[in-house]
């Protein structure tokens, strides 16, 4: 109907949730390709905010379906190998039961 939404890490959990996703992707920002240190060290730190936020969620609402749901971490960092790394360090303290690794 062309309304607005708004979007947020706990009811983008409770959307993926309701539609009984098997993986469910954390909330991230993806910068462009080409976007500069300083935008991706922001962005990289503002994903990592959105999974505390998505972990909280998802481990205070039960699955659905009647089958296990997990939720997946994404690594961010642009194309900066040390804010992938510093990323990657993050999200598996998470010790979630699995990782995807963004652009």
């Amino acid at each position: 109907d062309g309304s607005p939404h708004m979007f947020s890490p706990e009811n983008v959990m409770d959307i993926q949730r309701s539609i009984g996703g098997d993986i469910i992707m954390a909330f991230d920002e993806c910068p462009a390709f080409g976007t500069g240190y300083e935008y991706a060290e922001k962005s990289m730190h503002l994903t990592h905010r959105w999974l505390d936020r998505c972990f909280q969620r998802f481990h205070e609402t039960p699955g659905r379906y009647g089958f296990t749901q997990h939720l997946f971490p994404i690594v961010q960092g642009g194309i900066f190998e040390n804010l992938r790394r510093e990323s990657c360090a993050y999200i598996s303290s998470k010790n979630a039961s699995g990782n995807a690794i963004g652009g």
